[in-house]
């Protein structure tokens, strides 16, 4: 299990964000609640997926930090039209055990698990042919992107199985072989179904013309889970 400064390390080397500000979303996290509280030294929190999860979100958005927890509101909350994933190409149970109407905070939690499980790699392996590595290959037989986009909160997962030909060109697979979800359908109040208990869109995200799309990979949640099953 990893500390607090391990997973915010782990987290700010992957992506390249300044650590300052993956240290500062954490704090704004831990105090709203969305990430596992301890104390100082030996008694220091155990980071879970789960806070590995929200703390992804907030690094890849480009909202002010302090905002950081509405972003788990907010994209985090948001559930996918598409349902179960099927991943016809591949087992990853820890992922696709999840239910129809689970989270994007929920699916970025389940991959990381699957990393710190050893599923990823080995799907990865299985289709690669032999042992490999997701936090250093140039080009691994499984491709995994995770895109948060703004400035209206909406989330997006693609899974795919790559080859390469003798050229070291990607070659096209038919649709069995790649799977994407896009998770911008809010929640219904979970007793009333009543939709206004559900956060909508500002005004300013609206008229904004600027679009952003932070994207991270497997490369970053292989390496969250190499340090979330650490022993140390």
């Amino acid at each position: 299990m990893a500390s607090p400064g391990e997973l915010i390390d782990a987290i700010a080397k992957a992506t390249g964000s300044p650590r300052a500000r993956v240290f500062s979303a954490h704090r704004y996290l831990r105090e709203a609640g969305f990430i596992t509280k301890g104390g100082r030294g030996t008694s220091a929190a155990k980071m879970t997926a789960k806070d590995a999860a929200h703390l992804l979100i907030a690094t890849a958005s480009v909202v002010d930090i302090k905002d950081s927890p509405k972003l788990i509101e907010r994209p985090g909350s948001l559930v996918s039209p598409d349902g179960e994933w099927k991943l016809q190409f591949g087992k990853l149970p820890t992922f696709t055990d999840l239910p129809h109407d689970h989270s994007f905070a929920q699916a970025i939690e389940a991959l990381i698990k699957s990393a710190a499980g050893g599923e990823l790699q080995a799907l990865a392996d299985e289709l690669e042919g032999s042992p490999g590595s997701l936090e250093t290959d140039t080009m691994p037989s499984l491709n995994v992107l995770v895109s948060v986009l703004g400035p209206i909160p909406s989330g997006v997962i693609m899974i795919e199985q790559i080859e390469v030909d003798q050229s070291g060109d990607a070659v096209p697979h038919p649709d069995q072989f790649w799977e994407r979800h896009r998770y911008d359908i809010r929640r219904t109040h979970p007793e009333s179904g009543n939709l206004s208990f559900v956060d909508v869109a500002r005004p300013a995200e609206m008229d904004a013309d600027l679009k952003t799309v932070m994207t991270f990979s497997h490369r970053t949640l292989a390496a969250i889970g190499a340090v979330l099953s650490s022993d140390h």
